[in-house]
């Protein structure tokens, strides 16, 4: 098969090979969900990338390709004028699929990007088919139903991306319920709800209007009154009994959907809604805490990244999604079948068929999954013992809790070790640039320790209600904890708090990287008991994990752990570390035998590496002063809750819901307790900032230039040239 051969061949079958390409793309971005929310698959994310972007480069190229087409015959002496059936397949195709309609966050804002390609890509198709048509009537019924088809789906893009933009957000949440007869004049009953969104009509109504009420006439409750109800709400909160469910309060679900898109649009909520949110969540078992904040990033994640809230927006447009679609794409292929293909190309009708009947699929996969949702505590049953029911839970339903109960890990240590003892996968990296970024993201850990690190934090949030807060000051004071409360509550002496507390007076960033390295010494100190490191439920371990889980935000999401936070401060340690024993014979391949070589460099040498390292060490040498080894590590795990609830009151509710693009991390799980927990956020704080003392009197501005210094010259007469 020469050039000339190869050149005529693709010539001939671009085409087919460009459509079924395009196919290949949207089945592999409709099962793209599972890759997308999965931690455990987190690794092929840029394929989904790659996907999205290249599914809509294809189909249009496809559509020039059509549009350019010259050939009115195959090479098999059949008519290419079926193949005027697949512009309208190619719209479908540029319309997407309703499980991921943007892949970042700021997809959301390019909608009118996808408005303008709608109406272009639209005309484009209509010429082709108009210009190649050969007069079927029934290939003309074909491609009417697919049009149809293809308009609704390809309009849907621009427009889920739209009412999932910022703009957007900011008029869902700030509607005022007592306003909404009015945004429609004169209309029905059963037109509201065709149009009006499911989620809009249940708010509680009441609630809402009596919290804009308060809003707008400045009657809402101060900063004392919160904190004091606040407090007996903690006290004689009633707690469900185990058999409940979270569904049994709908209204905790529904005000608890409202509040947290208010706080992903980092807007600032009053204190008798943060309040409601408080006596609300509440009502929830401190057991089953972290599954209802797991529902709630759910319904977050749909409305920002997928078409879920157009699709469920009222009546009429469930009749559009479900019923209408799944008719057309069902009825244009049986009026395909019964038409007349004499005279056709037979690969063409082939690949129509194909064309067809797999966008009949995409349309009843729901109905699919909605069946095995039925038969779900049977697969369950099951799972363990068949294959085949273990794929097909994962797959067709959304209860994968399992797989997303997991927190990222990351180790300085690990990382040293790895670059003294490269892994098979970094020696194949010739340049260092790759394998620096292989030892970056290809070793990130994971463990499933979700809901026992929240529950630990809901407990220190309980407490800090009942034991640290008293009043407005001491509230404004719980969120700028970092470790000093555990030194008071474990009833440290006065020396012993003097040689850690020097720890908590530097910049975050630093202060969570020269914990995350005195942990690590602290554990595999040769006189911690190695009883306590093979247990998974002690303070020990769970202190190890959320100092894993940060030095990972540091490293890898820095934006995320507070803002200004350098992850230069990463490089720079494993640097200092690696130029320390550059020259060393000793087997440095294990975190175990880097940390003790460090703790024996630093008792050694009066040259120890870095201040980082001496401070991390002088730290671990505090820590390991305390006699009582189960006490040092209720020190270090209540050290860490403490930083993980300070970063997590410092992070913007925009980052929150980028971060959700790439997989949900486990800080938004954190910010979301401590909003619903009633306390202060980063947006609360900024558009609450705290009161002067009352005994500082007010200056008033001066300017030099607007009049000469006088001492007689009385405070009013300098107010009034101001």
């Amino acid at each position: 098969m020469g050039l000339s051969s190869a050149v005529q061949w693709w010539e001939e079958s671009q085409l087919r090979i460009l459509v079924l390409g395009s196919l290949f793309l949207q089945f592999f971005l409709h099962f793209s969900k599972h890759v997308r929310r999965k931690p455990i698959l987190r690794k092929f994310r840029v394929l989904v990338w790659i996907a999205y972007i290249g599914s809509d480069a294809l189909a249009i190229y496809a559509l020039a390709i059509l549009f350019n087409r010259h050939r009115p015959w195959a090479a098999d002496g059949g008519s290419t004028a079926v193949e005027v059936v697949w512009a309208p397949v190619l719209l479908i195709h540029l319309g997407g699929q309703p499980e991921i309609s943007a892949y970042s966050l700021e997809d959301n804002e390019l909608w009118r990007r996808h408005a303008i390609s709608l109406v272009s890509q639209v005309t484009v198709a209509l010429y082709v088919f108009f210009k190649w048509w050969s007069g079927e009537k029934r290939l003309l019924g074909v491609a009417a139903l697919l049009f149809v088809t293809g308009i609704i789906k390809f309009g849907q893009k621009p427009w889920a991306l739209r009412r999932a933009s910022f703009n957007s957000m900011l008029d869902l949440v700030s509607i005022d319920p007592r306003r909404r007869e009015v945004a429609h004049p004169g209309a029905s009953a059963c037109w509201i709800l065709c149009i009006s969104s499911l989620g809009e009509k249940d708010l509680p109504r009441g609630l809402a209007a009596a919290e804009a009420e308060a809003e707008q006439e400045g009657l809402d409750i101060s900063l004392e009154q919160y904190v004091q109800q606040a407090k007996e709400c903690v006290k004689d909160r009633a707690v469900r009994s185990d058999d409940q469910d979270l569904e049994d309060h709908p209204q905790a679900s529904v005000e608890g959907y409202r509040t947290m898109l208010k706080i992903f649009v980092d807007m600032s909520a009053t204190y008798s809604q943060r309040l409601a949110s408080l006596k609300n969540w509440l009502m929830v078992d401190d057991k089953f805490a972290y599954y209802p904040l797991q529902v709630w990033l759910d319904y977050a994640f749909q409305i920002l990244y997928t078409k879920q809230r157009i699709m469920d927006i009222g009546i009429l447009a469930c009749c559009i999604w479900y019923v209408l679609l799944p008719f057309l794409s069902l009825a244009s292929l049986v009026l395909f079948a019964k038409s007349h293909k004499d005279g056709y190309s037979e690969k063409d009708v082939r690949v129509t068929y194909i064309l067809l009947s797999c966008n009949a699929v995409l349309e009843f996969l729901p109905y699919l999954y909605s069946a095995l949702s039925s038969l779900l505590p049977w697969f369950e049953s099951c799972w363990q013992y068949t294959t085949i029911a273990f794929f097909t839970l994962c797959l067709c339903t959304t209860r994968d809790r399992v797989y997303r109960d997991r927190i990222f890990q990351y180790s300085l240590m690990s990382s040293v070790a790895r670059t003294k003892k490269p892994t098979i996968l970094m020696e194949l990296a010739t340049l260092n640039c790759v394998r620096g970024y292989i030892n970056k993201h290809w070793y990130i850990g994971e463990i499933v320790a979700s809901p026992h690190i929240t529950g630990m934090l809901l407990g220190y949030m309980e407490d800090g209600w009942k034991e640290y807060i008293r009043d407005a000051a001491s509230y404004r004071r719980f969120s700028n904890l970092r470790g000093q409360w555990t030194l008071r509550r474990l009833g440290l002496e006065q020396q012993q708090r003097q040689g850690i507390a020097w720890s908590f007076k530097m910049a975050f960033d630093r202060s969570v990287l020269l914990w995350h390295i005195a942990t690590d010494l602290c554990f595999h100190h040769p006189n911690t008991s190695p009883r306590g490191r093979d247990t998974n439920a002690t303070p020990m371990q769970r202190g190890r994990e959320i100092s894993n889980y940060m030095i990972y935000l540091l490293f890898i999401r820095p934006e995320m752990l507070m803002p200004g936070t350098r992850p230069g401060l990463f490089d720079h340690a494993s640097y200092v570390l690696e130029e320390a024993f550059k020259d060393s014979k000793a087997p440095l391949h294990s975190e175990e035998r880097l940390a003790l070589e460090i703790m024996n460099m630093v008792k050694s040498s009066a040259t120890a590496p870095g201040h980082l390292i001496r401070g991390a060490c002088r730290l671990a040498d505090a820590l390991m002063e305390l006699d009582n080894e189960e006490r040092r590590w209720q020190v270090i795990q209540g050290v860490w809750v403490e930083m993980l609830c300070y970063s997590a009151a410092r992070c913007r509710g925009y980052l929150h819901a980028k971060s959700m693009g790439d997989g949900v991390e486990y800080l938004s799980y954190v910010w979301l307790l401590w909003s619903f927990m009633g306390m202060e956020t980063l947006a609360d704080r900024s558009q609450k900032p705290e009161e002067p003392p009352e005994g500082e009197k007010e200056i008033a501005p001066t300017r030099a230039s607007a009049f000469p210094s006088n001492s007689n010259q009385t405070e009013q007469e300098i107010s009034s040239l101001v």
